[in-house]
Formats: structure tokens, C-alpha cells, sequence
């Protein structure tokens, strides 16, 4: 009797049918993952600047100021030095260009592409203290999200988004957001939940 050597064609098929199947659902778990990638890095990236503003003005003795992009297509942040102590932001002018009594400490950090703030204010003061204040555009104190609302809507079966800061992809291209709630005595990011909004 004769014994057969190689694969026959139906094999070879079902092979390649199962391969298929298997790298298509890793791709798809793949872009699953990424997708929602940028908002949580720039949840953190905004995190780092928080803790780090807060750190430079306790170790200087000098108010510092965490400088919020309201640009929807180039989102960034920027840690300033308040360096005539008179406790006040004085715009929007860039300091590395033109005249100014604000230093930057750090240099400009970027979120991830296709990533900005959706809400959030113009600047966050930092006292020596480790006080923070959130500043709107106008110069006026930002809005206080309190933490008991803050849970209740986000445990809600369907939360909104709500917070001080808002991260989410620009012109809305994936329905991912990331909700950040302030803590002003203790001079930090209380907590963030990550939100996937329905469109």
C-alpha cells in the first residue's frame, strides 16, 4: 500500500481559512486597544504636570502656574514660574517669544495626536502651599466639580461627561474621553474615569 505524501488542497484551505480568522480578531482586538490609547496618555501626561508644578513651587517657595492649550488641534501644557511673586498669570502670550515676567520651567509638553482638551481651565495656579486654583479664560476662578457629584454621575449606567478637565479626540474621531475631577486643597488630580460615549 502507498502512503501519501503532502497535504491536499482542502487541507491547505482550512488552514489558511483558520490563519485568517485568527489574525483578524487579533487585529481587531489590536485596534480595540489602541483606540482609546491617546486619552488615557494624556490622562497621564496631565497627571505628571499636576504633580509637578505642585512639586516646583513647594521646592522654589514660588507660585507656579500649569498653562492649559484651549487649541483644539495642538493640545498641550506648560509649567510657568511666577517669578515677580505677584501671584497672577498674565496671558496668553508665549514667553519664549516675546516680553514677559513668567518663566517656563518645563517646556511645552504635547498630548497625543488627535488629542485635546474638551474642558479645562485657561491655567491652574499652584501655591507653595500645595493649594491649587483653577483659572478660566477671563482671569475668573473655574468651576469646582464637588466629588460627591462627580462619582455619582460617573457610577450612573450612563455617565455624561463631567469634570474640571476633559480630555477626548479632536472633531470627535473615536467616542473615548477621559473626565478628570480636581482636588484643590491637596494640590492634585483626585481621580479620572475613562469614558466611552455612545454616538
Amino acid at each position: 500500500m502507498r502512503r501519501r505524501e503532502g497535504f491536499t488542497l482542502v487541507e491547505m484551505l482550512v488552514v489558511i481559512i483558520i490563519i485568517t480568522i485568527i489574525t483578524g480578531a487579533t487585529v481587531m482586538l489590536a485596534a480595540a486597544f489602541l483606540r482609546d490609547a491617546g486619552v488615557r496618555q494624556g490622562a497621564m501626561i496631565v497627571v505628571q504636570g499636576v504633580s509637578e508644578a505642585k512639586q516646583k513651587a513647594a521646592a522654589t517657595r514660588r507660585v507656579h502656574f500649569l498653562v492649559l492649550s484651549a487649541k483644539e488641534q495642538e493640545g498641550w501644557l506648560e509649567i510657568h514660574e511666577d517669578t515677580n511673586s505677584d501671584g497672577v498669570y498674565q496671558g496668553d502670550q508665549d514667553p519664549r517669544t516675546e516680553d514677559s515676567d513668567k518663566m517656563i520651567v518645563e517646556g511645552r509638553i504635547s498630548l497625543p495626536q488627535f488629542v485635546h482638551f474638551e474642558r479645562a481651565p485657561a491655567c491652574i495656579s499652584f501655591q507653595p502651599s500645595g493649594y491649587l486654583t483653577p483659572y478660566n479664560s477671563g482671569g475668573g476662578l473655574d468651576i469646582n466639580v464637588q466629588a460627591s457629584s462627580f462619582d455619582k454621575i460617573m457610577n450612573d449606567e450612563k455617565p455624561v461627561p463631567v469634570g474640571e478637565i476633559i480630555l477626548g479626540y479632536i472633531n470627535n474621531v473615536q467616542p473615548y474621553k477621559v473626565c478628570m475631577d480636581l482636588d484643590r486643597a491637596a494640590g492634585k488630580v483626585r481621580r479620572h474615569f475613562f469614558l466611552s460615549v455612545e454616538k
